[in-house]
């Protein structure tokens, strides 16, 4: 039994450590499709975490500026 709180407890603190890195490289002006990468995480979780502490203005990867598919011809 103490081995699973001890289990749980460190699967919450690597998640907290990410969630500081989410946070800070956002901050920092990084990108959410960027931090995913440099974190080597699921974009969709940095873009869930984002709107769920109230940075809701992270775009989309198909609505990023300067997408390479976001063209005047397309």
């Amino acid at each position: 039994m103490k081995s699973n709180t001890w289990t749980r407890r460190l699967q919450m603190s690597k998640m907290n450590d990410l969630s500081y890195e989410i946070e800070q490289l956002y901050i920092d002006g990084f990108s959410p499709s960027r931090i995913a990468k440099i974190l080597e995480c699921p974009v969709g979780l940095v873009f869930d975490w984002l709107e769920e502490n109230g940075f809701g203005m992270a775009k989309k990867p198909q609505e990023e500026e300067f997408s390479p598919f976001n063209t005047l011809n397309s």
